[in-house]
């Protein structure tokens, strides 16, 4: 970005010397004319009254008026409108080869983010079918955001390279360290979580796991937690520059949307179950960042989704070994029968 960009102000640079230069030449093909007429009359009256004084006008003009035409020349054959077009042709060619490289590295990492879930969620034939259980979310999140973990300076177009790249969870299963003696609720193995898989910046204690519930938090973690807040509510992808230890950063969100959106018209209206969010030196998007980064979270919402399915596997077998206790009906007014002659004075 940093390099079409000073290219095209180059462009436009020459571009409006070019028109400059070109206004400019008028006066000096104006003046140019009147030095040589002026040679011309000059030149007649040499052999008239008075010569010695027009020999000496005679040379000064033509030095001039041939200065004037030796500039003009000179400009023309050096300057040329056609050596601009090919400068914006050779600039657009660069451009497009930039635009067909990154294309083709973006539908790389892609298309290795699809077989990567395929694989980790993929049921092998008589194998178990809660296996992806075995994993924990960091596997999940370094199969599907591998590119943005390991290289996220081609998805930036940035020559930095310290980022911090993490991922905050609303709400998703995950499995007891070991399943007590007992049934279990959903509820009691729902959580909300901030994973962080790359912290150059070492930047972990702001980004707390209930950076989306706190009421007391302030500064810069205040700052995250909105920028967090209006990311996940509005589902939009937001860039905004901070300072940390005296260097000016940039901190990018994008929504993690959910597999299934629960229906805008209803008590739980939800679109989103997470943020993505990476941090790197102070940048300007691609433009084509924001629909890359909603593709890949796309797919880790498949992947949280098929995990959160296998933990509800487990916790179903589990809870068939656990039922819960039998709740005994109250019993009804007619059921209950009182004598009330028998009742003692």
């Amino acid at each position: 970005m940093e390099h079409q960009y000073r290219i095209q102000k180059l462009f436009s640079l020459l571009y409006s010397s070019y028109k400059f230069e070109r206004r400019h030449i008028v006066v000096f093909s104006i003046l140019e004319i009147i030095f040589l007429l002026a040679v011309g009359g000059f030149f007649g009256g040499i052999f008239g009254e008075n010569a010695r004084w027009m020999v000496l006008l005679f040379a000064v003009t033509l030095l001039i008026g041939g200065y004037f035409a030796y500039v003009r020349l000179t400009r023309e054959a050096s300057f040329t409108i056609s050596g601009l077009g090919e400068l914006e042709a050779l600039t657009r060619v660069s451009i497009l080869t930039r635009e067909l490289k990154r294309k083709k590295i973006l539908d790389t990492y892609i298309d290795e983010a699809v077989i990567s879930l395929n694989s980790n969620t993929c049921t092998i034939q008589g194998a178990d079918d809660t296996a992806l259980c075995d994993k924990n979310i960091e596997d999940g999140m370094a199969s599907v955001y591998k590119p943005f973990i390991q290289n996220p300076q081609y998805l930036l177009e940035t020559p930095n390279a310290r980022f911090t790249v993490g991922i905050h969870l609303d709400e998703f299963l995950k499995l007891p360290t070991s399943f007590p003696p007992n049934y279990l609720n959903a509820s009691e193995v729902n959580g909300a979580k901030t994973f962080i898989a790359r912290d150059d910046f070492n930047l972990r204690q702001w980004f707390p796991d209930n950076i989306m519930e706190d009421d007391d938090m302030i500064d810069l973690q205040f700052r995250f937690q909105t920028q967090f807040k209006d990311t996940f509510k509005h589902s939009k992808v937001i860039s905004n520059p901070f300072i940390f230890s005296d260097t000016n950063l940039t901190l990018i969100t994008c929504p993690i949307p959910l597999v299934c959106e629960i229906p805008e018209d209803t008590e739980f209206y939800m679109r989103n179950n997470g943020v993505l969010f990476i941090v790197c030196e102070e940048i300007a998007l691609p433009d084509d960042f924001s629909n890359v980064a909603i593709i890949f979270n796309r797919l880790f919402s498949n992947w949280l989704s098929k995990y959160d399915d296998c933990v509800g596997k487990r916790l179903e077998r589990h809870n068939l070994k656990y039922p819960l206790p039998e709740i005994k009906s109250v019993p009804s007014a007619e059921e209950i029968k009182i004598d009330v002659g028998s009742t003692s004075n």
